[in-house]
């Protein structure tokens, strides 16, 4: 057994450890050679490299990533993802499939107008319109529900 050989020039501790130690690495001599073929072919492929370059730069990703805006952003992603999931996916299904063609069509006709800025009174009378209010109300009702 290794454990019985005697290590100089280290305190009896540290030797006991050692020699531990060694009898461990002789007795998994075929394991420790694969894993250090293994270190060796990651090391060959530029890996290791690359995985050493990002235990470096972590602390300083990690702070580009904590940064409020970008938590912020995160936030609002999953808000958006809770939004579209929980849409009626009939509904859905029929706005994509109508939604197209009439967008083309209210381009071609938004093309064809004259461009020219809205006065006052027509802004006013876009928000007195009852389309406007219905789909407040709309809005209204949809936040109230999920308040409740």
């Amino acid at each position: 057994m290794l454990a019985s050989i005697e290590i100089t020039g280290l305190p009896a501790e540290k030797a006991e450890k050692l020699a531990k130690l060694l009898e461990k690495l002789v007795d998994n001599a075929d394991a420790v050679d694969d894993v250090i073929g293994t270190l060796a072919k990651i090391r060959e492929t530029g890996i290791l490299a690359g995985a050493n370059a990002i235990a470096e730069g972590f602390e300083e990703g990690f702070n580009y990533l904590m940064r409020p805006e970008l938590i912020s952003s995160l936030g609002n992603m999953m808000m958006l993802l809770y939004l579209v999931g929980s849409l009626d996916n009939a509904m859905v299904y029929e706005l994509a499939s109508k939604l197209p063609p009439r967008l083309s069509k209210a381009y071609e006709e938004f093309k064809q107008k004259p461009r020219r800025k809205a006065g006052f009174f027509e802004l006013l009378s876009l928000m007195r319109s009852p389309e406007l209010f219905a789909m407040l109300k709309a809005v209204s009702k949809i936040a109230s529900n999920k308040e409740e």
